[in-house]
């Protein structure tokens, strides 16, 4: 699992906690982040004709690639841990979105972190 994943899943986990230390910055978070990666097929056909158009669509697949990877396996063996409610797919491109606007990629031993 990559840093990127990590800290996409520790958002995850820690919104998931009423009382985390976090919760005073996650509770500043905005709830919704209008990225294209979360757009829907209509907004999504304001790209037709576009060259970003093949580049989002090959993001949110692998978004969702990722979501089917990572989470599915944590939700079957830790369900208690990771409930289902905190941890779908919508909340999964929530965090991502959050972490892809409000980080940075730094080389850390050859290879990049975001941080």
């Amino acid at each position: 699992m990559d840093s990127f994943a990590v800290l996409v899943l520790h958002l995850m986990f820690e919104a998931s906690l009423p009382d985390s230390v976090f919760r005073a910055y996650i509770d500043t978070l905005p709830q919704a982040v209008d990225l294209p990666l979360s757009w829907s097929e209509e907004e999504m056909g304001q790209l037709n004709g576009t060259q970003l158009l093949p580049y989002v669509k090959q993001q949110q697949a692998s978004v969702k690639q990722d979501y089917d990877t990572l989470v599915q396996s944590l939700l079957a063996k830790h369900p208690l841990l990771f409930p289902a409610e905190s941890f779908n797919l919508e909340r999964f491109i929530w965090a991502t979105s959050i972490v892809m606007s409000r980080s940075f990629l730094f080389n850390i031993g050859g290879a990049l972190h975001p941080v």
